[in-house]
This record gives structure tokens, C-alpha cells and sequence, in this order.
């Protein structure tokens, strides 16, 4: 806004052009290097007030969460004014500044003593010596909302001019701006720190919090309770209505949550469905609210207009001097959620010193195990698979290993299970599928025809790129997709219309043979082998090391069928061949070759051959050993 010189000079105030040129300046300095708000606020507070003698200024800011107004920038009124007014309420009545904020237009009360917009303000004007003020609202130009107020307070009776009123519309302007780069400036903020979906903390939010809430309850000695709270089977209620069901539930267990965990502080989604927060109270006292909250739950969670009940694992843990840590609370808290999992869910279990020592050792063993790959300490080893009818070698399993001496005597399946407990098993296991492919190039692998077989975990192939990965490594290398092997472990849930049954379908279009690993241990059933596109099925090495047991009958089964058919004649077999025999079978019917795993006899290579098994690994032939071993 450029303000005409002429009634510059027509005006009682000693403002000049240049003037008003060089304050607007120092004040969009402020603005564009983020100063504090009430920094900004109060140097355009004394700017006006060098200018226009005897006045008074108070910009306040409109808090649109709280609809009050709140302390924003004084010049000459004391602090003591500024702490009266703050969190004034915006009326009817509300003096001239709670006025303009509730109607949105300026307000001049000539003589406040006069004016019923100050009836029962009158002492608070005399003690600042105030008879007159002038208010006017600061409104968005983005999308004409309140942002405050910038108030002109007067020791005489005064009613401003046509000159007078294009002066304040100058400072009034520049509030506006303050005050507008600081909302958008809030709500970005908000943005970054606030889950999008229930609006409540998201991980930024948390971290931004919780360190002054610590420090707050251990030096007033308050006790405090982080708790972690995970939904049981929502992943099932996804499947079964869909996700903008799923969203509408966590909306409205976030609202029970508010609702009923009253003193919380802190509530934060820290992941899909689960959420955690801090609890001003004893871990006891923090069981019995979570006691409470289930208690809601089990009432219904209102959806589509019916009420579902909800249930919880919850882990607590108390914030000590000796535990403050913020990643150390959270890691026990959501060890003791996994151990509630393992239990069936709906547990609330409280972090004690056996569970924070078995938290220890486990966060201790990832850590290790990510320092030792930024060390370049991973040191794939291979098993020959082997034809049983010759014995000749037909391919390769490579098998995870790590040349770490902090990780000697830690076993290789605890080492995964917690890779793939933190999510390390990707980094793993596109760092093995790149040391298969280099193996295939070497030359005394090259000029074979044995296969690398490489292990990817159903985690893995929830990625819905990594047929593309895995294809843009064997390209660059030049390397046959069908000498490469993938082994699904069997150990781990394949759902129908997962994004895992994807990934599977884009590998075997892509050439790669898959295999079903250590089949008969898991989830996996005849139905996956009819349904997914498996070339191989690994009979896991239980089944194989008991094949040389001598040969029983089942009494119990021999007694009932005695009784049912008397006549009946029962052949002693064992239940490692019969297991066998079964597996052999299914994978002949679904036109899978057969590999079996952990042989170390002669006797279980022959009784597996005879069974009909292709091909076999395991002791017998050699132990895993490093890669370099299979080169010379």
C-alpha cells in the first residue's frame, strides 16, 4: 500500500515516505528470516508508535484451536497489560480489540468511559490510563479469516481522520502479513507433526514433545508411564470391510482414546494401528486406565452404524532418571506389545527388569547386526544341492552368514528373525541376491549348469518392486534369470490377494524358478502349491532326520481300526516316511521337483531316492561353507 505524501504531512504524526519505506522494510526482514512471531509483532508495535505521538499499540493473535486472543506484540504498554488481556475471548461486549475480533470490522470507541463495548473494563483503562482506542481486524487474504487484532490505545478522547485511519491501515497491513506468515508457517508445521488421518501426533510430533515432558516429571518427581498400544487383528477388520472402514475405526478408537485416557498426554500414532503415548500416573495406575479403556473397547467401536468391539495388546513401562531414553522406552514398551502378540493379544504387560534385559540383548543384536553390514561384514556361504541318483551337483543354496566377531555364538535363524524383526531383512536380502548373481559370473560357476538357490522372505516380496529390482541386477550383470532359484520360507503367511502372491506370479514371469522352502513346518498348505507357480518344494530336515527310526505301528490308531475293521492288515512304517511319502506326492501332482534338506546319512539318501525325491543336501555331501570354497 504507497500512501500519498500529501496527507502524510496532513496527519498530527511526525511520519515521512522514507520513513515509513525504511520500517516496512526491517520488518518484512524479520518476517522472511522466521522471527518470532511476538519479535515481529512488537517491532511493528513501536514502529506505530514512534510515529503516532501518544499513542499506544497491542497487536494480539487469534488462535483459531483455542478462539481466544492471545499475546502477540506490545512497544510501550507494560507486560502486566499484556498478561490481562491475553486470552481474551472475542464478544459482543469485549472491549473495542474483543469486539473487532467478533465482528471483523474496525471498532473506534471515541471515549471508553462512554462506550458500552467497555462496561466492566473500566479499571483496567484507568490503571493504563486508556480513554480512547481504536481496533482493527487483521483478516487473510488467502481466505479472509481472523489472525488478530492490532489495537491503538489513546490517554485522550479522539477520533481519527480520514489521514489518521490510512496510517493505521499501513501498520495494520504489515500485522496482517506477520501474522499471515506465521499461520501458514503454524499449519505447515501442524501438517508435519500431526497424523493426516486422525490428527493426532505423528513420530515428528512426538520427538518435538517429549523431551520437555521428561524433564518436567522428573524434576517435580511426578511419576510417568509411556504406554504402546497395538489393535488386535485390525488387519482383519481391513480385509473384511475394507480400508475406508479401517480409517472411520481408527478415527473413532482415537476418539475413545481422548475421551476415555483423559490426563494422556502426548497420544501419538506411531504406525498403521498402532499408537502410543505417555500417562501421567504409576505403571499400576497406567494398567488400571488401559483396564478401563478395553473395558470401553469391548462396548463397540461405532461403524456404519453398528457397534464392533476392539481389543489391544498394551505395553507399559515406567520413565525414570535411569530409564529416560526415549528410543530405549519405546523399544521395551513395543517388545512387551510383541510379547502380548505371542500370547494371543489383549494383554497388558508392564516392562519389568526380566523384560528390559531381554529387550536389551535383542535392540543390542540388531544394532550389531546393521553395524556389521555398514562394516561390508556379510559373508554368504553355500550348500551343494545335489542329484541323489549320481550325486551330482545341480546347484547351490546360498545361505546368510556374517564374518562379525560380536556376532560369534549368536545363532544365523536369530540373527534373521530380528533382521526381520526391524526391517533389516531387505537391506539383507537384496545384499544376497546381488553375492547369487556374482557367484553365477564367476568362471568355474559360470560354464555349469548348477543354479543358485536364494532365500526371500514373504516381507520381501511384499514389495512391490522387487521382481523389478532383483530383474535390473541379473540385466546389468547379464545373468539367466533361470539359473537363479527363489525360495519362499513356508514359514511365513502367504494371503490370498497379498501383494506377496504378486511379487511370486512377476518373478516366475520373469524367468526366475521358485521354490517353496522347508515345507510341512508352516502356514503354507496344498492349496499354495495349487495356486502359486512353485517349481521346487524343500522338504525340511525334521522330517528327514528321523527317517532311519526303527519301523512301529500307532497302537492308538491300529487299536481303532482293529475295532472297526478287524480283518484290516496295518503295515509298520514310520512317520518320517509316511511324512515323506506324502510330501513326494503332492509335489508330483502339482509337477514340482522335490529337494530335501539336512541329509547326513547314506540311509536317508537311499530311503529318499527310493520315495522317488530328486534331489537332496545336507552333511553327507558338504557343510555350508564360504563362496570362495565352490571357485578353486
Amino acid at each position: 500500500m504507497v500512501v500519498d505524501e500529501k496527507i502524510l504531512q496532513a496527519t498530527n504524526s511526525v511520519i515521512s515516505a522514507e520513513a515509513m519505506l525504511s520500517g516496512q522494510q526491517e520488518v518484512l526482514e524479520l518476517i522472511a528470516k522466521g522471527a518470532p512471531l511476538q519479535e515481529t509483532l512488537s517491532a511493528i508495535a513501536r514502529f506505530a508508535e514512534q510515529h503516532i505521538p501518544g499513542m499506544r499499540a497491542s497487536i494480539l493473535y487469534f488462535d483459531p484451536n483455542e478462539q481466544k486472543l492471545r499475546r502477540g506484540g506490545y512497544g510501550k504498554l507494560p507486560s502486566s497489560f499484556a498478561d490481562i488481556v491475553d486470552g481474551l475471548v472475542p464478544g459482543p461486549k469485549a472491549g473495542s480489540c474483543g469486539t473487532c475480533a467478533w465482528r471483523r470490522n474496525r471498532v473506534i470507541s471515541e471515549d471508553v468511559f462512554t462506550d458500552p463495548l467497555w462496561d466492566g473494563f473500566h479499571d483496567l483503562c484507568r490503571a493504563y490510563d486508556i480513554r480512547s482506542a481504536w481496533s482493527s481486524p487483521l483478516l487473510s487474504s488467502a481466505d479472509d479469516s481472523l489472525l488478530g487484532v492490532f489495537g491503538m490505545y489513546h490517554p485522550d478522547v479522539r477520533v481519527p481522520t480520514v489521514a489518521d485511519l490510512q496510517i493505521v491501515d499501513q501498520f495494520t497491513h504489515l500485522a496482517t502479513i506477520a501474522t499471515q506468515r506465521h499461520r501458514m508457517d503454524e499449519a505447515q508445521r501442524h501438517r508435519a507433526q500431526h497424523d493426516a488421518l486422525t490428527n493426532l501426533l505423528n513420530r515428528y510430533g512426538l520427538m518435538a514433545g517429549v523431551d520437555a515432558l521428561i524433564k518436567e516429571h522428573l524434576a517435580n518427581n511426578t511419576p510417568l508411564s509411556i504406554v504402546f498400544i497395538d489393535l488386535d487383528s485390525f488387519k482383519a477388520f481391513n480385509d473384511a470391510f475394507g480400508h475406508i472402514e479401517g480409517d472411520q475405526m481408527l478415527r473413532n478408537v482415537c476418539d475413545t482414546m481422548k475421551t476415555t485416557l483423559t490426563e494422556v498426554r502426548l497420544l501419538t500414532r506411531f504406525g498403521g494401528d498402532e499408537f502410543l503415548a505417555f500417562l501421567p500416573a504409576t505403571t499400576e495406575v497406567a494398567v488400571q486406565q488401559l483396564h478401563t479403556l478395553r473395558t470401553t473397547f469391548a462396548k463397540g467401536v461405532s461403524i456404519s452404524g453398528q457397534k464392533l468391539p476392539v481389543n489391544f495388546s498394551a505395553g507399559v513401562m515406567a520413565v525414570t532418571a535411569e530409564n529416560q531414553d526415549i528410543e530405549t522406552l519405546i523399544f521395551e514398551a513395543d517388545e512387551a506389545v510383541r510379547e502380548s502378540k505371542s500370547l494371543g493379544g489383549g494383554h497388558t504387560l508392564v516392562v519389568d527388569a526380566d523384560r528390559a534385559m531381554r529387550a536389551a540383548v535383542r535392540r543390542g543384536l540388531s544394532k550389531r547386526i546393521e553395524a556389521a553390514l555398514d562394516a561390508g561384514k556379510l559373508y554368504p556361504h553355500a550348500q551343494p544341492i545335489v542329484l541323489l541318483t549320481d550325486e551330482q551337483v545341480v546347484g547351490y543354496e546360498l545361505l546368510f552368514r556374517l564374518n562379525d566377531p560380536l556376532l560369534l555364538g549368536v545363532p544365523v535363524i536369530e540373527c534373521i528373525a530380528e533382521a526381520e524383526r526391524v526391517g533389516l531383512i531387505h537391506r539383507i536380502g537384496k545384499m544376497m541376491f546381488q553375492a547369487g548373481v556374482d557367484f553365477l559370473r564367476q568362471p568355474a560357476i559360470k560354464g555349469s549348469p548348477a543354479y543358485v538357490s536364494i532365500n526371500v522372505s514373504v516381507s520381501q516380496l511384499l514389495q512391490p518392486d522387487l521382481a523389478q529390482s532383483f530383474m535390473d541386477i541379473v540385466r546389468k550383470a547379464g545373468v539367466d534369470t533361470r539359473r537363479i532359484c527363489i525360495e519362499v520360507t513356508e514359514s511365513a503367511k502367504i494371503d490370498p490377494g497379498s501383494p506377496a502372491r504378486a511379487s511370486i506370479k512377476q518373478l516366475k514371469s520373469a524367468g526366475f524358478k521358485l521354490a517353496i522352502d522347508d515345507f510341512g513346518t508352516g502356514y503354507a498348505s496344498l492349496g499354495h502349491l495349487q495356486s502359486l507357480p512353485f517349481d521346487v518344494l524343500k522338504i525340511d530336515r525334521q522330517f528327514v532326520s528321523a527317517l532311519e527310526q526303527p519301523k512301529a505301528t500307532y497302537s492308538k490308531r491300529q487299536s481303532l481300526l482293529a475295532a472297526l475293521l478287524p480283518d484290516l492288515r496295518v503295515d509298520k512304517v514310520t512317520k518320517s516316511d509316511s511324512m515323506c511319502t506324502a510330501l513326494i506326492a503332492m509335489a508330483k501332482a502339482c509337477d514340482m521337483l522335490v529337494v530335501a534338506e539336512g541329509i547326513e546319512t547314506k540311509t536317508q539318501a537311499e530311503i529318499l531316492r527310493h520315495l522317488g525325491c530328486q534331489m537332496g543336501q545336507g552333511y553327507l555331501w558338504a557343510r555350508p561353507a564360504p563362496l570362495d570354497a565352490f571357485l578353486e
